[in-house]
């Protein structure tokens, strides 16, 4: 049986003060659950699961994100600690996941330990190989062993007598400099039925894995160390001040690396690289990088640059704000002097901020991120109440702070919006989704574009993920309203310049706006998702629509995964209420993929659903839409529905209550946030659909 690991990153990290989970905190611009991903990647095993708990969803997110950009590994999977009760019970939780790896061997290791390496991973199973050990910890000599458990050998055979935590320690114990890292190779036959045998008799109420340790010892089964001579392997960050020095240590490595590839850095002070990939660059002779740089990911220098100050590098390319001046430095030259010759430099907080006279020499450092600007005005993110969480998303992606503002509501009820920055001749998006309460986040939206037409700002575009109203886009019958081109003339009305929005429900909306939309698409998410799950299988599904109007969708969604169409000829009785009359098209035997633009109170859905399978003769039926509008009986519809597998993008904030274990939510900031950057740089936004 193939090996496999157990990665724990359930930990709140309640010292580190973050809204991050502690795990997807960063070491040189990367998260340090991927840096564990990656040594056990790098260490051959790629059977993989993560114990996510505290604010499990971000985790997940991050590694399906992981998995989309390293498609040549299998997708780790994920399970959930809902109750944080030590490192042994967020074992237990991956108990399914080590009974299908019965007969081989499980590296137990800790998400937030970025510095094991893949050669100690791999020397530490040979050892456990060879010496045919039920348990093999994996140990370390620090320069300061203090807090750790220690590692007691047996004196005549060297075998791992005991693991004494420090306070359990006396002071001949405590001399002892070998501590436990908290890796370990288990024999998975053994370590699965010991799991049981742990109990919470400790003053925490918590199952601690290194009691499996001295239970297997207690048995008489084989246990040893393996000790590395690299003390770092052991280090961690609790709080901001470990995270710092484990960001100075993987700083100095990579600064080492680039020195002995023969890069000058006449002063180190000032440089902030990132993380370096295994497989080493070649760098030409004489090549520099002086102080005030910042670079993430891969470097490679050009013949003989000298990168100097007060320049940003992500990659072998500018930050995108800053792509004016790419071709300048890949050849080497340096920006010409006038761009910097009106700049006035100062320093407040460790932060540095240029500002220029010309428009032209309009230049940010905001938190160590220089922000280039050619359009005269700076950039700048704001959001409302709706959903903040894709706001603050498409921030991070862009390297950009969120836009100081409030939104909230006086005694009586009316609406109060402040802003507590500047935003004269910038560039503001707006992230607000209409989504339920609807006529609260419309009028929030209102409002806040109208602040800041007043505040004189250059340019307002309205980011609206999902637009509501959007299905009252004609008269059904006579006196109704096109409530649809109202709220159109409403956002037009405020004094947004442009809406950016996604999957409208119908796409001749956007001509009720006398403003530029940009309408963006969730297929290319969706599908690209679906494609990788599918493999090459695409002859085992088919793509259905579930009614007439979504055909076209469809259509292009079946084009894009390679997968047949069916359809579903289906007649609403009244609002809300539907019935399902025949399938226009082969199902039977295949894996149905619905797909829809929103799914609201899931009739619809769960109906198409139920005819695939009942009627078409399905195997299975995974549905998928942008919208999760979920209202009214939606949830317990799609509870109780032959639907398998939910894929929804995160255009509308899902609510912990209706978040079903079938439903999977893909994040939709990295394709917002590339149209903003198209936007900002006035290029077209088409091409991301091509």
């Amino acid at each position: 049986m193939e090996n496999c690991a157990v990665i724990l990153a359930a930990g709140e990290g309640k010292r580190m003060k973050s809204r991050h989970p502690k795990v997807l905190c960063e070491v040189l611009f990367k998260p340090m659950l991927e840096w564990v991903i990656d040594a056990a990647h790098g260490a051959g095993l790629n059977d993989l699961c993560v114990v996510t708990g505290h604010l499990h969803r971000q985790v997940e997110e991050f590694l399906r994100a992981l998995a989309a950009r390293r498609p040549q590994f299998p997708p780790p999977e994920h399970v959930l600690q809902s109750e944080q009760k030590g490192t042994a019970h967020a074992v237990r939780m991956a108990q399914d996941f080590l009974r299908r790896h019965s007969g081989g061997s499980a590296l137990i290791l800790n998400g937030d330990a970025p510095f094991l390496s893949p050669e100690v991973i791999g020397g530490a199973l040979r050892d456990h190989l060879e010496n045919g050990r039920d348990v093999t910890v994996i140990s370390a000599e620090p320069e300061n062993p203090f807090g750790y458990g220690r590692i007691v050998r047996d004196k005549t055979t060297g075998a791992v007598a005991a693991i004494v935590e420090e306070k359990d320690a006396d002071e001949t114990t405590r001399k002892i400099r070998e501590i436990n890292s908290g890796a370990y190779w288990f024999r998975t036959d053994s370590l699965l039925p010991i799991l049981s045998k742990i109990r919470n008799e400790n003053a925490a109420g918590e199952y601690y894995l290194p009691d499996a340790v001295k239970l297997l010892i207690s048995e008489h089964r084989r246990a040893g160390a393996f000790k590395t001579q690299d003390g770092s392997v052991v280090l961690g960050a609790n709080d901001r001040g470990q995270l710092n020095q484990l960001n100075s240590i993987a700083r100095g490595r990579v600064m080492a690396r680039l020195m002995a590839d023969g890069v000058d850095i006449p002063c180190p002070d000032g440089i902030m690289v990132g993380a370096r990939r295994r497989r080493r660059a070649r760098h030409p002779r004489s090549a520099g990088l002086h102080p005030f740089r910042q670079h993430q990911r891969r470097l490679r220098l050009r013949h003989r640059p000298q990168h100097r100050a007060d320049r940003y590098l992500r990659g072998q390319r500018l930050h995108p704000l800053q792509r004016p001046l790419q071709r300048g430095i890949r050849r080497g030259r340096r920006i010409p002097e006038t761009v910097y010759r009106a700049a006035r430099i100062k320093t407040c907080r460790r932060q540095f901020y240029i500002k220029a006279a010309r428009s032209r020499s309009a230049a940010k450092i905001l938190r160590g991120i220089f922000q280039m600007n050619f359009h005269g005005k700076d950039i700048k993110i704001f959001t409302a109440n709706a959903n903040p969480h894709v706001a603050q998303q498409i921030a991070e992606c862009l390297h950009l702070p969120m836009g100081k503002s409030e939104v909230s509501t006086f005694s009586d009820g009316e609406i109060a919006m402040s802003l507590f920055e500047s935003v004269r001749g910038s560039d503001c998006f707006i992230v607000q989704s209409t989504c339920a309460p609807v006529n609260n986040n419309i009028m929030e939206l209102l409002i806040m574009i109208d602040a800041m037409k007043r505040a004189s700002a250059a340019r307002i575009t309205a980011v609206i993920p999902y637009f509501g109203y959007a299905r009252q886009d004609r008269k059904a019958k006579a006196r109704d309203p096109i409530s649809a081109k109202l709220v159109a003339d409403l956002i037009t009305t405020a004094g947004a310049d442009r809406v950016l929005t996604m999957d409208l429900h119908a796409a001749q909306i956007q001509g009720f706006f006398n403003i530029p939309v940009d309408h963006l698409l969730g297929a290319p998410l969706l599908s690209s998702f679906l494609k990788e799950r599918i493999g090459g299988h695409t002859d085992d599904y088919v793509v259905v629509s579930p009614d007439l109007g979504s055909v076209t969708r469809a259509r292009n969604f079946a084009a894009r995964i390679g997968c047949p169409l069916a359809i579903i000829d289906k007649r609403r009785q009244k609002a809300n209420v539907c019935e399902v009359m025949n399938i226009i098209g082969d199902v039977k035997g295949k894996r149905v993929i619905l797909v829809d633009d929103m799914i609201d109170t899931a009739g619809t859905i769960c109906n198409a659903a139920a005819a695939c399978v009942e009627t078409g003769g399905a195997t299975g039926v995974i549905a998928c839409a942008t919208h999760a509008v979920l209202s009214g009986p939606a949830i317990e519809r799609i509870k109780n529905s032959l639907i398998t597998e939910l894929v929804l993008l995160d255009t509308i904030p899902l609510p912990e209550e209706k978040h079903l274990p079938n439903f999977t939510v893909l994040p939709v900031a990295p394709l917002f946030a590339e149209a903003i950057e198209r936007i900002y740089e006035d290029k077209p936004v088409s091409p991301m659909f091509v």
